[in-house]
């Protein structure tokens, strides 16, 4: 009779036996898993997008979010804009040389800019802006602060998310600006001063001659396609961080990889539907 009963904590033993559904006992299937997470991310972002409207209200958390993310994003930015195009200037210079055609190193600019600048773009704002976001939202939610914003009657999805939705629309059009200038003042330097392959003159005529408004507006496109993908996916982590400080390493760096991802596959798809029928190169017969 001592045999059968119940332990001292009063609970009943766990369960056994053939009775006993697997899914219980054995963990998920990670294709299943990730099919399910990604579930989760399309609603959060389609209840994001409608809170937006309403997120307009707190536009002063908006601007406060985009004078916190300017100064450091920028500086960074600019920098690594210029490392590319220091690095653009050096391939196309030396391979137009062995052709005997280096005086039309500017043309490399206008093509490598396409992608170099989308690409850098992409990976400064995933790294410093969106795991910050991640960061913020995730302490927020495991201190409770969430919680204390529904008790008073403020939706999260408008003042949490909504606001930093609209910061990183705004920080667009500022960004490229900074993007599309360090890439040239590397490009310049490099073959202009440095290497002292061709004159100024003839590097810009090349450089602006072979690119026009569709060529920035494809940067600039791309851009905001790859803010908002990156965005609501470091919004959606921080968002169902659980637990301590250790819950949010975890969705910081869960969100720096689904982000690198996602710029990938959005630079992929906005170059191939931009330039796919059209190269916008005026060379040729």
């Amino acid at each position: 009779m001592a045999a059968n009963a119940l332990p001292s904590s009063g609970a009943p033993a766990p369960a056994s036996g053939p009775d006993v559904d697997a899914d219980t006992v054995t963990k998920r299937h990670p294709v299943a898993a990730g099919i399910d997470e990604f579930g989760d991310l399309a609603r959060f972002s389609v209840r994001a997008i409608v809170a937006l409207p309403g997120s307009l209200r707190y536009f002063s958390e908006a601007l406060r979010q985009l004078a916190i993310m300017l100064p450091g994003t920028l500086t960074l930015l600019i920098g690594l804009e210029f490392i590319m195009g220091l690095s653009g200037a050096n391939f196309t210079y030396f391979l137009l040389k062995a052709l005997g055609a280096s005086d039309f190193t500017g043309i490399g600019g206008s093509l490598t800019q396409r992608t170099a600048c989308v690409s850098m773009f992409g990976y400064v704002f995933v790294s410093k802006v969106c795991g910050g976001f991640v960061a913020e939202i995730g302490s927020m939610q495991i201190n409770q602060e969430v919680d204390a914003f529904e008790s008073t009657g403020v939706d999260p999805m408008k003042y949490v998310v909504g606001t930093r939705i609209i910061a990183a629309l705004l920080f667009v059009p500022i960004s490229l600006f900074f993007t599309l200038f360090g890439f040239w003042a590397g490009y310049y330097v490099t073959a202009v001063g440095i290497l002292d392959g061709v004159d100024g003159t003839g590097l810009n005529q090349f450089f602006f001659g072979t690119q026009g408004m569709s060529d920035v507006a494809y940067v600039g496109a791309s851009n905001i396609l790859m803010v908002l993908a990156t965005v609501f996916a470091a919004c959606f982590y921080g968002m169902r961080a659980r637990g301590g400080p250790a819950a949010v390493g975890d969705a910081v760096a869960r969100a720096v990889l689904v982000n690198l991802v996602a710029i990938s596959i959005a630079g992929l798809v906005i170059v191939t539907l931009w330039y796919g029928g059209n190269f916008g190169l005026p060379i040729g017969g």
